[in-house]
């Protein structure tokens, strides 16, 4: 696996295959290997980039202040595009990726191809009850990010049995988690506002959102309604991270993406 030093970090990433770039952002505390199933079905058609974000897997140290965190990583990912030659991807962020790809489309909008924002929110509202919850649950359970691996793992498996891939996925999605700079991630994450800029967002751009959450479908489709000609598409039976829950799904929606953006890339 590839690693640069850029902006005073290490970057550890993976690129495979060739053509049109598509760059995917992890979720929180997760790394390139929940892309596993998307680097499998379009890295021979396109050159497949999945960088760990600092604070995460086999890249560099994440500390704060925590209002500068993910516009840290947007810059993180911007120097990883110059260093590998890619002047413009088609970004797709997952959870908290989808955050910070939102922010990335904001603050670096010349690089952005097309974007996928997938189970993320743009924003939460305390004022809000059902988002207040979301608030509070959020920092509450922040301590249990401490517990023992081979607990993460069982209560991972137990909620996510009912989706394989995903149920498969998590003994390495834990192996890797790196529970201190994923509290600052995850606080970073709920103070988040990508919502109030969305109208600046000049790429196509596409959401997709499980529809086990009523909830999830609600913010997903308050962060992409400012975004002019977003659209936002349901994948049923899944939950974040969908890509997971129900990756060949999820990959016939991206697949379709990519085609209208005239981005199928070029087989080898």
């Amino acid at each position: 696996m590839p690693r640069m030093v850029l902006n005073e970090t290490k970057l550890h990433y993976e690129d495979e295959g060739g053509g049109a770039p598509v760059l995917f952002v992890p979720g929180l505390g997760g790394t390139h290997r929940m892309f596993d199933p998307q680097a499998e079905a379009f890295r021979r058609t396109h050159r497949v980039i999945r960088p760990d974000l600092r604070g995460n897997g086999g890249s560099g140290r994440l500390d704060g202040p925590i209002g500068t965190v993910i516009d840290r990583q947007c810059d993180d990912l911007a120097a990883l595009m110059d260093t590998i030659g890619e002047q413009a991807v088609v970004m797709v962020g997952v959870s908290y990726g989808g955050a910070v790809a939102l922010q990335f489309a904001q603050r670096h909008p010349e690089r952005l191809a097309g974007l996928v924002v997938v189970d993320a929110f743009g924003e939460l509202r305390a004022s809000r009850p059902m988002e207040g919850l979301l608030l509070l649950g959020s920092y509450l359970t922040l301590g249990m990010y401490y517990l023992p691996r081979p607990v993460l793992k069982g209560m991972a498996g137990l909620f996510f049995r009912r989706w394989p891939t995903a149920h498969a996925a998590i003994p390495d999605l834990v192996d890797g988690f790196r529970p201190t700079e994923a509290v600052l991630q995850s606080i970073a994450m709920c103070r988040i506002d990508a919502v109030r800029r969305a109208d600046r967002i000049a790429c196509p751009t596409l959401g997709i959102v499980g529809g086990w959450s009523k909830t999830a479908i609600t913010l997903m489709e308050r962060a992409i309604r400012p975004i002019p000609g977003a659209r936002l598409e349901v994948i049923p039976d899944a939950i974040d991270p969908s890509n997971l829950c129900q990756p060949e799904a999820f990959n016939r929606l991206l697949g379709a993406f990519l085609a209208e953006l005239r981005m199928p890339g070029t087989r080898g």
